[in-house]
């Protein structure tokens, strides 16, 4: 069960990381090419958040498995393969 919630933080972590990575590559797009209304941000945001959710529990990007290792490996060697199994 606990091994079960770790994989789950690592995963919303890096789900979290994606977005902030996506909200950014999309800031850098001039404001006449998408338009920048209330509606169409919001929507923009939405979406973004549902793929990173996405690509983060499907493979990600690795970081939600770097975190679990380096937690495993912090807290008990023994763990590791418990923790990444899921």
């Amino acid at each position: 069960e606990q091994h079960r919630e770790i994989k789950e933080a690592c995963s919303e972590f890096e789900s979290i990381f994606i977005y902030h990575l996506m909200k950014e590559m999309r800031a850098s797009i001039p404001d006449g090419y998408l338009g920048k209304s209330m509606q169409s941000e919001t929507y923009t945001s939405l979406f973004d958040i549902e793929i990173a959710r996405r690509l983060s529990e499907q493979k990600g990007i690795g970081l939600a498995d770097f975190l679990m290792q380096q937690l495993a490996d912090r807290y008990n060697e023994n763990t590791t393969e418990e923790i990444t199994k899921f």
